[in-house]
């Protein structure tokens, strides 16, 4: 038995509502911490308030509070030891630092197993939940092997036609490869307008209130728009 399934007994115990898994997957490559020309912040400077914003704006939602859970996966040459899933109360926020290349690959498999072993908690104990969300947030063409790539690729495609969750990829800055981030799932990718992390994560916070809201049985649930962040 690990520490979150001891934990989470005791937490599903007090708290068993239906259950909304969120995992975002953030790039700390050394890019990510670079300030661009004519800003005075770093996207991970930027990133850091954003993540404020969407616990706030889930606390505002009383369903959401008690429904939605995250985890997030810092990732660079290795991946850091993802967050432990949790409701707002109780969510541990990353440290964000720079962790050097970007090894997207390696993150994305770690990410699914950790979200995988979580799904185990909530069928171990009885809770329903609804198709969780990743979202893969990154600012450079990753070094990962092309196999590695379409390994991972392939996992999320399977999943995803399984219904098993809901993939997006993002792209922060010019440094992208749109084809890249384009083969990961089912759905294209988008790119972040500027450092627009504030809107992107009150978007998160409204879909993350929707789907919560929404009946694990649900084959589709209708998401805010992403125009106010995303370009295409």
């Amino acid at each position: 038995m690990t520490e979150q399934d001891w934990f989470g007994e005791v937490e599903f115990a007090n708290n068993p509502s239906q259950r909304s898994a969120c995992l975002v997957l953030i790039d700390a490559s050394d890019s990510m911490c670079q300030i661009w020309p004519g800003e005075q912040r770093s996207p991970l400077d930027e990133l850091s308030g954003g993540l404020d914003t969407l616990i706030a704006s889930i606390r505002k939602d009383p369903l959401a509070k008690a429904r939605v859970e995250l985890s997030f996966l810092m990732f660079g040459t290795t991946p850091a030891e993802p967050t432990p899933f949790a409701t707002v109360d109780d969510v541990v926020l990353p440290h964000l630092i720079p962790m050097g290349i970007t090894n997207s690959a390696k993150a994305i498999q770690v990410g699914l197993d950790h979200l995988e072993n979580r799904k185990q908690d909530y069928k171990r104990n009885g809770i329903p939940y609804t198709r969780p969300m990743v979202i893969f947030l990154t600012d450079g063409l990753s070094t990962s092997s092309k196999e590695d790539m379409a390994a991972a690729s392939s996992r999320i495609k399977e999943m995803e036609a399984g219904k098993k969750l809901s993939f997006f990829a993002i792209g922060v800055g010019d440094g992208t490869d749109k084809a890249e981030l384009d083969s990961l799932g089912n759905r294209e990718s988008v790119s972040l307008r500027g450092m627009s992390f504030g809107p992107l994560f009150e978007w998160l916070s409204a879909s993350m209130s929707s789907v919560s809201a929404s009946s694990p049985e649900a084959d589709r649930v209708p998401l805010p728009s992403p125009a106010g962040w995303a370009e295409f």
